[in-house]
């Protein structure tokens, strides 16, 4: 009986020394309130991101596994034109100094409901951020 305990405990502890890869996929969602036109282009180093965002409009961006992990940045730089005309650079060095497209403090964030580790991120672009632009001009 000693020695079937003992190769029993033997295999459950090799079984449960492997190595487990965590899923965490994101979803970055962007939501345009405004009646501008928004150009938005996004330096990152895994997934960068282009894209056009009508008024009223919304762009969402699927980053799949281990994108969404602990830690991970939204990009570094990130260029917001509105309108083809006003232009505003966000980075994420400037952290959370403005409503800041690179720093995920400017987010909401909500877990995925078809994954337990996974979460949605969505940046509301607002009058405000245009605003802000056309009074950073140069």
């Amino acid at each position: 009986m000693k020695k079937r305990l003992i190769l029993l405990m033997a295999v459950l502890a090799l079984c449960s020394c492997r190595n487990v890869d965590y899923v965490f996929p994101a979803d970055l969602v962007y939501i345009n309130q405004t009646s501008h036109t928004i150009r938005l282009k996004i330096e990152a180093q895994f997934f960068p991101l282009e894209a056009v965002i009508e008024p009223y409009g919304s762009y969402v961006g699927n980053y799949g596994e281990s994108w969404g992990a602990p830690g991970f940045t939204v990009g570094d730089v990130a260029e917001i034109t509105f309108d083809n005309v006003y232009s505003i650079e966000h980075r994420y060095s400037d952290n959370t100094v403005y409503h800041n497209v690179c720093s995920l403090a400017s987010y909401e964030s909500r877990p995925m409901k078809k994954t337990k580790w996974g979460k949605i991120y969505t940046f509301h672009f607002t009058e405000e951020d245009y605003n802000y632009a056309i009074s950073n001009q140069e």
